[in-house]
């Protein structure tokens, strides 16, 4: 920063010094150190997070298990809303619980997570839980509309889950297709199923389905044939997937 500064206004440049800007990073230096020692007396969260009274028994120094924001966290660990306290927030959690599970009630339970983001900040930020036991506490945070505005949240910027998982779906197959045992089955499967829909996606897409239609009719026979030795769910996609194109392709003759 002192380098930005006496680049951006030479004259500010210190004479004698061999940077240039040494006495300026030093004032800095002590300007922010003042400056979070009054945050820290105000109790924001985001600077008490980092006191060794936070600190694990035997490794109480500064420098251990920093907490500070990735790139792009301007909601990094934000302070209580006003008027709401601890007590209050946990109270708030355990009532989400249950109206998770109600109908209509999007409204209330989008409502109810925008008040316990701080708590829920905290949570992840000091206790480092598992997803598990997170999925436990805030089940509805597992849900997409709320993942989205979780994002937003955060980063103060919209998030559309499905069109940047379309974005990394390749990498998504190649790591799953590396996974073993019981596990691996299953991603195998979903890989499968993904890669059939993508490459049907693909070939319309590009409007090449009259040319689909009849390498079709003439494969069809021996499609049935591997589709009837496929088991699971492999199987029951590529079954359905010739059926609509079938479908599609009848309607389409009989227009004609």
């Amino acid at each position: 920063v002192a380098e930005a500064l006496i680049m951006r206004h030479p004259c500010l440049q210190e004479k004698g010094s061999a940077t240039g800007y040494g006495g300026w990073k030093t004032s800095l230096k002590h300007k922010l150190s003042n400056y979070r020692t009054h945050l820290r007396k105000v109790d924001c969260p985001e600077v008490c997070v980092n006191a060794l009274v936070h600190k694990p028994d035997g490794k109480c120094c500064p420098a251990f298990a920093i907490k500070k924001p990735k790139r792009g966290e301007v909601a990094y660990c934000p302070s209580f809303p006003l008027g709401e306290s601890y007590q209050s927030l946990k109270k708030m959690r355990a009532e989400l619980l249950s109206d998770i599970k109600k109908r209509n009630n999007r409204e209330t339970v989008r409502s109810k997570m925008e008040k316990t983001f701080a708590l829920r900040r905290k949570e992840i930020i000091c206790d480092a839980p598992m997803i598990a036991e997170v999925q436990e506490r805030w089940p509805a945070l597992f849900n997409v509309m709320e993942s989205n505005a979780e994002f937003k949240r955060i980063t103060t910027m919209s998030l559309q889950f499905q069109s940047q998982l379309d974005l990394h779906s390749a990498d998504l197959l190649r790591v799953s297709a590396k996974r073993s045992g019981q596990q691996g089955k299953k991603l195998k499967n979903m890989s499968a199923m993904m890669t059939v829909y993508c490459e049907f996606n693909r070939v319309v897409e590009k409007r090449l389905r009259e040319d689909l239609f009849d390498a079709l009719d003439h494969l069809s026979s021996g499609l049935l044939d591997i589709f009837r030795k496929e088991k699971g769910l492999v199987a029951q996609l590529l079954s359905e997937l010739l059926h609509q194109t079938k479908d599609v392709a009848d309607k389409d003759a009989s227009y004609a």
